[in-house]
């Protein structure tokens, strides 16, 4: 599947830098890198180059990455049918891989419709340009530190799993201990060897990134909402105490419908992900809760 669209003037875009292409390049970029939103053409500055088809690699490696989401999925089901014990930590694995697999379909669907929503907004742009120079830069910011501490998290997360295993199975091979203590479930129907287990770990690394990058992705739209409504409240209080002509205010009001307009429009792309992002924070957030009043 492929959009086909008119090419916009390069003009439009080399005289500001506070776009919403250039505001989510880095985190676009990173996030097609786990297998997220298989666009082609995101570092052109041009919209209207953006494009998505099912035959592009990017697309291909998506298929493949949600069908292993889907496989560890499959497996934590057949766990959760054959185990006894229905407490709420027993469950978590399953809430997780299902929440990253409906998260990496909805990506899938998200990319179909994301080119024809950004040649929407830089046709904005061009009636309205963005001019918040700080936009880019606490996107850039933001992507950096989020996916930084997530990495940390992760690193700290294995090491503590091969300090434990290393404890308490001392006579077996550190990294198979390893790998049959974090998916026990899966090895429950097949027979451990290094394949299996070197792809359990690219498996459970996407995932890891992708449960942190759903925030990332959402935190960084919204930055690029807040700075186009903000302008339009700095043009407000800048005529404080003014007598302003009608044009002023007409101006103003078409500024903020196209910001309303804007933030309409990326709702219909990115609600079921939102959604998603807020069911999954509830769910661990009071699992931990849950947890220390225990």
């Amino acid at each position: 599947m492929m959009f086909r669209k008119k090419s916009l003037p390069l003009v439009q875009y080399s005289q500001r830098s506070a776009t919403f292409q250039s505001a989510m390049k880095l985190s676009i970029a990173i996030g097609q890198f786990f297998g997220l939103n298989p666009v082609i053409g995101v570092f052109n500055i041009d919209a209207s180059k953006m494009r998505f088809t099912f035959y592009s690699a990017r697309c291909i490696y998506t298929v493949l990455s949600i069908l292993g989401q889907g496989t560890m999925l499959c497996f934590c089901i057949l766990k959760y049918i054959k185990d006894t014990d229905t407490s709420l930590s027993s469950n978590t694995s399953l809430v997780f891989y299902s929440s990253n697999f409906i998260t990496m379909v909805l990506f899938l669907r998200m990319a179909m419709t994301w080119p024809r929503l950004c040649l929407q907004i830089s046709m904005t742009e061009a009636l309205s340009p963005n001019f918040d120079t700080t936009l880019v830069k606490k996107c850039n910011v933001t992507c950096v530190l989020v996916l930084t501490l997530a990495l940390v998290e992760h690193i700290l997360s294995d090491l503590s799993g091969f300090a434990a295993v290393i404890g308490c199975q001392p006579h077996k091979n550190a990294y198979e201990a390893f790998i049959t203590h974090n998916f026990p479930w899966v090895f429950v129907y097949l027979p451990y060897n290094h394949v299996i287990g070197f792809l359990l770990q690219l498996v459970i690394i996407q995932s890891t990134f992708t449960w942190n990058f759903v925030d990332l992705f959402i935190i960084c739209i919204s930055f690029y909402l807040i700075s186009r409504l903000e302008q339009v409240n700095l043009k407000i209080v800048a005529a404080r105490g003014k007598t302003m002509s009608p044009y002023f205010w007409r101006t103003v009001r078409e500024d903020y419908c196209r910001a309303a307009s804007l933030v309409r429009r990326i709702d219909d792309v990115i609600g079921a992900i939102i959604f998603i992002s807020f069911a999954n924070n509830l769910f661990f957030i009071c699992l931990q809760l849950y947890n220390t009043l225990k």
